[in-house]
């Protein structure tokens, strides 16, 4: 279990990082007249956070269900907002994705908060998997 935890906490720090660094690089990249390209990286990131985003729910939940019947009210606070943080991303990120795969596209406000919130999410949760481990 120990070198799943850690595996999977450096999945999801590596994650994290690809998106939250491409994501300040991005319009640097982009401006540079070759937008195509750009929006491709773009297409491979968003079926890592696909993946990476239900995962990440799942490890929040479960994080959740653990919590020993008499845990304190802060270790409750701490893991349900990481489980509800996670939900609201996993909604959000699909929304926004199925939106401009199929639809009329996604409202740019959606992607910030998708690229912020995963980068956080993410990282924050692949550290704590590795220090558990």
């Amino acid at each position: 279990m120990t070198v799943a935890r850690r595996t999977l906490g450096a999945a999801f720090i590596a994650a994290g990082l690809a998106v939250g660094g491409y994501y300040l690089v991005f319009e640097l990249y982009a401006g540079q007249g070759d937008a195509d390209a750009a929006n491709d990286i773009w297409e491979v990131l968003n079926w890592i956070i696909a993946v990476a985003v239900i995962l990440l729910t799942l490890v929040a939940y479960a994080a959740r269900r653990a919590l020993p019947a008499d845990a304190d009210a802060w270790a409750r606070l701490t893991a349900s907002a990481r489980f509800y943080g996670a939900l609201a991303l996993l909604l959000v990120f699909f929304n926004a994705w199925f939106a401009d795969r199929w639809g009329g596209g996604a409202i740019p406000f959606e992607w910030i908060v998708v690229n912020t919130g995963f980068a956080i999410l993410t990282v924050n949760a692949g550290l704590r998997l590795w220090r558990e481990a």
